[in-house]
């Protein structure tokens, strides 16, 4: 009889014996991106595993719950993870729960200052002088979408936000319409050059300085309101 009971005391104890807790932590970018949830377009979290900020984000999919996520702010969060039972789960939904343990972290994302319309100001030093029906040259900057578009005194303008800190902007593959203009304005060719020489940026008040690899200013802007 006591040969019975003690493996049945072992196995009432391991029955008993609570899971251990799944966790992971990681990184939330400050801005949601557009993916692809198979059924359609939806606005994702973008996640970085690493230990600490790499730039490698992430799309994440699901929701965490009892976050309450706030666009403007990087954070790093620890995160429950629940494996549900099949019954728990919805036919085209993941059977992975996150839940929200702990912040770890939340810090204002300079970089955002960024997202917005800027109008021109200087160019290679030289003040934009306008006529009285000109319209002023302005660049737009999505760090969400890591575009830029713009208007440079003629034509419109795009391009691609290849790195950014909250030092650096590098921007590629700029491309502009090819309309031609009568009385051209003489900044409409260094306004897309002066885009691709950046590789700098610096923000004071609502002043934007765009600056190349010498550190020399390639143009300023005016935060429009």
């Amino acid at each position: 009889m006591k040969k019975l009971i003690l493996p049945l005391l072992i196995l009432l104890t391991v029955a008993c014996t609570p899971e251990e807790e799944v966790t992971s932590t990681f990184w939330v970018n400050s801005f949601r991106s557009t993916c692809d949830a198979g059924a359609g377009k939806m606005q994702c979290l973008l996640i970085d595993k690493s230990d600490s900020i790499s730039g490698n984000w992430n799309y994440f999919y699901s929701n965490i719950q009892n976050f309450n996520y706030q666009e403007g702010y990087i954070y790093q969060i620890k995160v429950k993870v629940d494996t549900l039972e099949a019954s728990q789960t919805p036919a085209d939904a993941s059977n992975i729960q996150y839940t929200l343990a702990e912040v770890l972290s939340k810090t204002f994302d300079k970089k955002t200052i960024l997202n917005d319309i800027w109008a021109l100001e200087t160019i290679q030093g030289e003040t934009i002088e306008l006529n009285e029906n000109d319209e002023r040259p302005r660049l737009e900057i999505s760090i969400r979408d890591r575009r830029i578009t713009g208007f440079d005194g003629c034509n419109n303008l795009a391009g691609a936000i290849s790195e950014l800190t909250e030092e650096k902007l590098v921007v590629t593959s700029v491309v502009s319409t090819e309309k031609a203009c009568l009385n051209a304005p003489p900044y409409e060719k260094a306004f897309p050059t002066a885009l691709v020489l950046t590789t700098h940026y610096k923000i004071e008040g609502t002043t934007l300085t765009l600056i190349d690899k010498q550190g020399s200013p390639t143009a300023t802007f005016r935060k429009v309101d």
